[in-house]
Parts: structure tokens; sequence; C-alpha cells
């Protein structure tokens, strides 16, 4: 039902990874390389899960060298949904491997503009405090650069804790 892939030399005697980005995704092919792309502006490393693709997100998440684990769970032709906690889980045990200090998790999709993941790293650098979890300002985006100007408070970057 489920599966994982490690990359060679994940977890182990190698050292800390500092940010470890955790994401699960489905059906993303068509935008997954540029996603995982923005992404290594940020994290060190990805812990990604397939929740079930019927395309070739699968074989994306495997051949990217920025994904140290992928996870996998079985393909279906319909997005069933209700397992995001089982996810999230699945995720965090799986990134326990890199020792990582901090975790960033991000929903499908959702991508941090290369001048905000500067920030972001120089954040996590030099002035993250370690026993506190980070929010951040999440907006919407429409067609091209517009976006809602509402947004929502999404806690995502923490300290990893075993």
């Amino acid at each position: 039902m489920d599966g994982d892939e490690r990359r060679p030399g994940a977890g182990g005697a190698e050292a800390a990874t500092t940010v470890v980005c955790l994401v699960t995704v489905r059906n993303r092919a068509a935008a997954l390389v540029d996603d995982l792309d923005a992404m290594a502006e940020f994290a060190d490393a990805v812990v990604a899960l397939d929740d079930g693709s019927t395309d070739e997100t699968g074989l994306i998440l495997r051949a990217h060298q920025l994904v140290r684990l992928a996870l996998a769970n079985r393909v279906r032709e319909h997005d069933a949904g209700g397992h995001e906690c089982n996810n999230r889980n699945r995720l965090l045990t799986a990134a326990a491997e890199l020792r990582p200090q901090w975790i960033i998790s991000l929903d499908q999709g959702e991508r941090i503009g290369s001048s905000d993941a500067m920030a972001l790293r120089r954040f996590v650098t030099d002035e993250a405090l370690p026993g506190c979890a980070y929010g951040f300002q999440r907006f919407e985006m429409g067609a091209g650069e517009t976006f809602d100007p509402s947004f929502e408070w999404a806690y995502r970057l923490f300290p990893f804790r075993l």
C-alpha cells in the first residue's frame, strides 16, 4: 500500500541537515520540478509524499536531487482525501532520519518567492529561536502576478525535536 525511497546517504552518520521541507503532492507532475527548484532556495533537503498520484509525480520526486526521502501512498483514481494528519505524521517521522534542525511544511503548489526564500534562510541561520514556531502570511495567488490582499497565518516553520 505505502512505500518509500531513500537517497543514498540519507540519515545515519552524516551531519544534521539545517532545514528540511515537508510536502505532500498528488498529480503535480506538470509543475513539480519548478516547485522543488524553488524549495532549493531555502531548504537543504525535501521529504516528500506522493499521495496516490496517477501521473509522473512519483518518478519526479524520486529523481530530483533535493528530495532525500520520497514516500508514497497507493495510487487511486479519485482524491479521497481525509488522511492529511497521517500524511504529516509520516513525513515528520521520516524526516527524523535527516536529523534536521528546522522543519518547514508547505502545501501542494505553495511557493516562497526568491527574495523571501533568502530572507527565510538568513532568519533560520541568524535569528530564529529554537524554542519557537513561526507563522507566515499566506496569500492566495490569482492569474499572473495578482493575489488576494487578505491573508491567513500559517504556522509552518518549527524546530525539530525527537
